[in-house]
């Protein structure tokens, strides 16, 4: 999950968090949003130069003396409240909206060349949302202004440090430490993070790593296959057996950093097959609307793209006539990519 409001500040991949003198980590501490390239575990992971996952040395000493918890401040529970209307309407606010409104105008001209241009345009938008609010902080207009005068409607990730319990439901605010992104003692939704499931999931991964040892396999070293993790690879394809009832043998697993990446190596692969049958031209069924990055690498990749247009009479769904027709009129389809036309996105 990435953190979009963190600081820009780099911390070292060896500095553990910065608990105060006075707490240990399980004591209450109010930490701000991290940035998406701050590692504070101190066995953090780090790129290898083969490409796949490795660990930065232990450089600092693990305490061994306890210290007795300190009781929450009020600073570390506070739940800030959302401005509302009268707050944000307020006359000396009236600057700060026209100074928002002004830099929203700027943006959309500076950003409609490149949907004219062809660009997808929720990624324009993406970026335009993103641009605004950094903006608007350099100008020094009021978070609660930002909030009521930018709203996200864009692709990213769901960011978990930033569910409110007033906005989204004290239900939710326990999904960060849940799901083990929030630090022990971190406070999320003015709830203060147990760390349990943070601490779990880094205990199995040493289990992981020692268990790779064993059997001579170091991800730090170069992988001469190519091929990576082998145990995660045979744990992927027992989860095929159990949920699904496929069977598949490990060795035919391969594994790639992201969904794209496994897009990206799955249409090589197949266009490098289809040039040794001596397949000459292939195209691939694109919905639309839908995901654009697939049709890119598609497209880059020499295949012929053939959209099928979607409507709202449809539920943007493509009929059975509308894909009969298609295949029967063009018979170089070989390939249909599926997607609902939302996706990917958090924020819709």
């Amino acid at each position: 999950m990435s953190s979009r409001a963190g600081s820009s500040t780099r911390v070292p991949v060896n500095t553990p968090p910065d608990f105060p003198e006075s707490a240990t980590p399980n004591t209450p501490v109010s930490i701000a949003p991290l940035p998406t390239t701050m590692h504070t575990n101190p066995r953090a992971k780090t790129p290898a130069a083969n490409g796949h996952t490795a660990t930065a040395p232990r450089t600092t000493k693990p305490r061994t003396t306890k210290r007795a918890p300190t009781a929450p401040t009020a600073r570390n529970t506070r739940i800030t409240p959302v401005a509302s209307a009268t707050e944000v309407a307020a006359p000396g606010n009236e600057a700060a909206r026209a100074t928002l409104a002004g830099l929203r105008t700027a943006l959309c001209e500076r950003y409609r060349p490149e949907v004219a241009a062809g660009a997808a345009p929720i990624r324009v938008m993406a970026r335009m949302v993103t641009d605004l609010q950094r903006q608007a902080r350099e100008h020094q207009v009021p978070e609660a202004i930002i909030a009521a005068g930018v709203i996200n409607r864009t692709i990213g990730d769901v960011d978990l440090r930033r569910i409110s319990p007033i906005d989204d439901g004290e239900r939710f605010v326990s999904l960060a430490d849940d799901m083990g992104i929030a630090l022990p003692g971190e406070v999320v939704g003015g709830r203060v993070s147990t760390g349990e499931t943070y601490r779990w999931l880094h205990a199995r991964m040493l289990d992981t790593e020692r268990a790779l040892l064993a059997r001579g396999c170091d991800l730090r070293m170069y992988d001469l296959a190519g091929t990576g993790n082998p145990i995660l690879r045979e744990r992927l394809a027992q989860m095929e057996q159990d949920q699904y009832g496929i069977t598949l043998d490990p060795s035919s697993v391969f594994l790639s950093l992201g969904a794209l990446d496994g897009l990206d190596k799955f249409w090589r692969g197949w266009a490098y097959s289809l040039r040794q049958q001596g397949v000459k031209q292939t195209a691939v069924v694109f919905p639309a609307p839908s995901f654009n990055v697939p049709e890119w690498q598609a497209v880059s990749l020499g295949y012929r793209l053939h959209r099928l247009t979607t409507s709202p009479a449809d539920h943007f769904k493509v009929t059975p006539t509308m894909l009969q027709q298609a295949l029967d009129e063009h018979a170089d389809i070989r390939a249909f990519y599926l997607t609902v036309s939302n996706n990917p996105t958090a924020f819709a």
